[in-house]
């Protein structure tokens, strides 16, 4: 019986005969290892390489930024807002951080474009002054939150803290006329564990961790629960735990009614992850060397 031709790939080294189904077993082992073979040049980045000790079982998998964040916000928020609870150098470097970005806090300097909205130069001056009085009297007031405790300046505090804690917090713009104030438009913020998923919905491309998403992928309805998800799981007499839908855009006017503050790191991430996450476990053990010592 005559042996088949030898067959030569382009490197000049024979190819070997396998059975179909050793063929599609192979494949799929290089596919699962980033190892297809590519004609021409082997890559050259060093970090791919799969000889080397040092990252020979070093083979994350490469997932969406939803899939690679989502399962984890749960505990790393808990742990990130135990160490700024408890771990000098996690507080200061959130404080720092909010200390250096805010300052005394933000603040309005009134500036209109007069030619673009056909004024004079002292309607452009007198509109001005205007809007800049109605800014300090509700900013500097403690209207400006739904709660009625903080000044402006302190929700934005408060509003970068959450961020920096848990990975995002929510800002709702709401309607509450009340006597004596000003202005009936307030704000709320809503902390990252009240923005989830309700119980037995389940979840899909377009509705990841309570954020509801249009075809565009921007987020357009934000699914707010009344009180902390873990009181579901305690008999408190409130009674079951309820969400409402937040939309991030009004129907009619069009204006931005809700907005998820966080700081997006990859494009499609739905959700904010923790800033401390990185070195959770560091400090972590920091604080057991420091507390050991």
């Amino acid at each position: 019986m005559s042996k088949p031709p030898v067959l030569y790939g382009p490197d000049g080294h024979p190819l070997r005969y396998v059975t179909p189904q050793q063929a599609a077993r192979d494949m799929a082992t290089k596919a699962a290892l980033g190892l297809g073979y590519q004609w021409g040049a082997p890559g050259q980045y060093s970090g791919a390489r799969l000889d080397r000790n040092s990252t020979r079982n070093w083979l994350p998998r490469a997932q969406s930024p939803d899939a690679d964040s989502n399962g984890d916000l749960t505990v790393l928020r808990a742990r990130a807002r135990d160490l700024v609870r408890n771990a000098p150098i996690a507080r200061g470097a959130i404080r720092t951080n909010v200390t250096n970005t805010l300052g005394t806090g933000l603040h309005l300097r009134a500036a209109i474009d007069g030619e673009l909205l056909g004024l004079t130069e002292t309607q452009e001056e007198e509109t001005e002054k205007t809007a800049q009085r109605i800014w300090n009297a509700w900013a500097h007031s403690t209207d400006c939150d739904i709660t009625r405790e903080q000044q402006f300046a302190g929700l934005c505090d408060l509003a970068l803290q959450g961020t920096l804690e848990s990975g995002d917090i929510l800002v709702i713009r709401r309607h509450v006329p009340r006597k004596g104030a000003l202005l009936s438009t307030c704000l709320q913020l809503v902390e990252a564990d009240r923005l989830c998923t309700p119980f037995g919905v389940a979840e899909h491309p377009g509705f990841i961790n309570g954020v509801e998403k249009d075809e565009h992928g921007a987020p357009a309805i934000y699914h707010v629960a009344n009180r902390h998800p873990v009181w579901s799981l305690v008999s408190d007499g409130i009674g079951p735990i309820e969400w409402t839908k937040v939309p991030a855009f009004g129907a009619q006017s069009g204006e931005r009614l809700a907005l998820l503050v966080k700081d997006k790191e990859r494009p499609g991430q739905s959700r904010g992850i923790p800033y401390l996450a990185p070195v959770i476990e560091a400090l972590k053990q920091l604080d057991r060397y420091s507390e050991a010592e």
